[in-house]
């Protein structure tokens, strides 16, 4: 969920941009000699090596809240007693699983996706931030983050588009599952959906977005100074 809207928005942003730039160049056409085309290159890796970090950091710390609160409050699932298994008339139900092994196995399913979060978070985050390091250092040894380009402006305003929408996608509806699965009474057969994605997602969106929007507006404040 994380990365399908902030990807997508990136990606529609980034056509936007190219159009943008493209019709401001005029006649000229855009500039297609290699420095700006690497600078773009840097520009475009930069965002994806935060949007990877991003998804990594939500994933840590989704595991973190399924580990201080209520797994289930968190992952989801069924909630309550299981009932027992009914069987016809005739039937040999003896091989079916008894209500207390029902319960072992959705307990494990809560403990195994914890532990791909915790997985997946020390991955993708590690990986994220070796990628933009890498790309960070390499404009700043090209110096392409000097100036005010156009390339950097659409940059953080791309930034700030993408984690501003997951935010805005995101964020309620992980407080509001959250709430639900805490404070609503659940019957034997509720099934809750999984509240950690959503809710970690936005708040790591929100941390970002307000990252980019800073910039942003630093930028706009030195552009009309």
């Amino acid at each position: 969920m994380f990365f399908g809207i902030v990807i997508s928005v990136s990606v529609i942003g980034a056509i936007v941009l190219a159009i943008g730039l493209f019709l401001q160049r005029g006649r000229e056409g855009v500039d297609l000699s290699p420095r700006p085309l690497l600078s773009a290159y840097l520009y475009v890796a930069s965002l994806a090596a935060v949007i990877v970090t991003a998804g990594g950091l939500a994933a840590l710390l989704t595991f973190g809240l399924g580990t201080a609160a209520a797994r289930e409050t968190i992952y989801g699932g069924s909630f309550g007693e299981v009932s027992p298994v009914k069987c016809a008339p005739g039937i040999d139900c003896s091989a079916e699983a008894t209500p207390q092994e029902q319960r072992r196995r959705v307990v494990e399913q809560r403990d195994r996706r914890a532990g791909e979060d915790l997985i997946r978070g020390i991955s993708f985050t590690l990986l994220g931030l070796l990628f933009f390091i890498a790309h960070w250092t390499a404009r700043r040894a090209l110096k392409i983050d000097e100036g005010r380009s156009a390339l950097r402006r659409g940059y953080l305003m791309l930034g700030t588009l993408a984690f501003g929408l997951a935010t805005f996608a995101m964020l309620p509806d992980g407080v509001t599952t959250v709430a639900s699965n805490a404070l609503l009474a659940a019957t034997p057969d509720t099934y809750r959906p999984r509240a950690g994605e959503p809710l970690a997602g936005g708040l790591v969106a929100l941390v970002i977005w307000l990252a980019y929007l800073r910039l942003v507006v630093r930028d706009f404040r030195n552009t009309s100074a």
